[in-house]
This record gives structure tokens, sequence and C-alpha cells, in this order.
């Protein structure tokens, strides 16, 4: 990823890296629990136990890789929301400065 908006000029690195990573990891965690339930609902009076056995750690450690680039903007968006006012300070210089 980029360290900032190339048009904007945002900062993506600057103190997000562990509500990113929590949104992640949760996020993942929600990506398993209802592959598990659809899985399970779907084949129940005899589930597939080897591929769940097998296939679920895949998941747990696919799905965290995937999906950190899109929680990373998600979560840069939420902290924006929550903190307007402090867009000034997370610019990275050269980009996304206002012209003097």
């Amino acid at each position: 990823m980029k360290d900032a908006c190339p048009t904007c000029g945002l900062s993506l690195t600057i103190s997000n890296s562990v509500g990113a990573n929590l949104l992640n990891l949760v996020t993942a965690e929600f990506v398993l629990l209802i592959t598990l339930a659809v899985i399970l609902v779907r084949t129940w009076p005899d589930p597939p136990w080897n591929l769940l056995q097998y296939g679920a750690p895949l998941l747990m450690v696919v799905a965290p890789l995937t999906l950190y680039p899109i929680s990373k903007i998600v979560f840069v968006a939420f902290d924006l929301s929550l903190h307007p006012a402090a867009t000034p300070d997370i610019r990275v210089h050269g980009i996304g400065d206002p012209p003097a």
C-alpha cells in the first residue's frame, strides 16, 4: 500500500495501525464464524469435518491477509469521521498541501 493518498496527501501510516489491525482481526473472525455456520447448517446431518479441520485454519491465514488493505482504509475513514478537525495534522508534506 502507498504511504499517502496520491490525490489528497492523507497519510495512511500515522497512528492507525492498531485500530486497523483490530478491525482486520475482528472481520476475519466474523468471516470464519459465518462460513462455519453456513457450512454446518447446509450439511448438518453429516458435516464435512475434514474440510472444516483443514479449511478453518487456512481461512484464518488467508482472510486477514486479504482483508488488511480494505480494513486499513475503512479504519482511516472511520477515524476521519470521528476527528475531522485533525485532517491538517496528518497530511504528508508536499502532497495535498493547499497552495500558499
